[in-house]
């Protein structure tokens, strides 16, 4: 969750301090810009990453997971792929 985070935060500042890619209203109040892409990206890290670990969590309780090398590779490509299925076009 931490490197969703650090990523929308980075995105967030180059996208309106440097291409200033803002809404018309927008802008010069580049902050509060700024703070609404912040709020978008702690809820995204926030929805993503909790279904994932949910996902996980559900996933070791159902398949009596002793954390074998196996069931962990099953586990992060299944919530990957269901994180990515809603998405269009992102699965071949």
């Amino acid at each position: 969750m931490l490197g969703i985070f650090g990523t929308a935060l980075i995105g967030a500042a180059i996208s309106v301090y440097m291409l200033h890619d803002v809404d018309q209203d927008k802008i010069g109040h580049w902050n509060e810009a700024f703070v609404g892409l912040c709020v978008e990206s702690v809820l995204f890290t926030l929805i993503v990453g909790g279904g994932v670990a949910l996902l996980t969590l559900l996933g070791r309780h159902l398949f009596i997971s002793r954390d074998t090398p196996l069931v962990q590779c099953w586990v992060f490509s299944s919530a990957s792929a269901l994180q990515y299925s809603n998405t269009p076009g992102s699965l071949p």
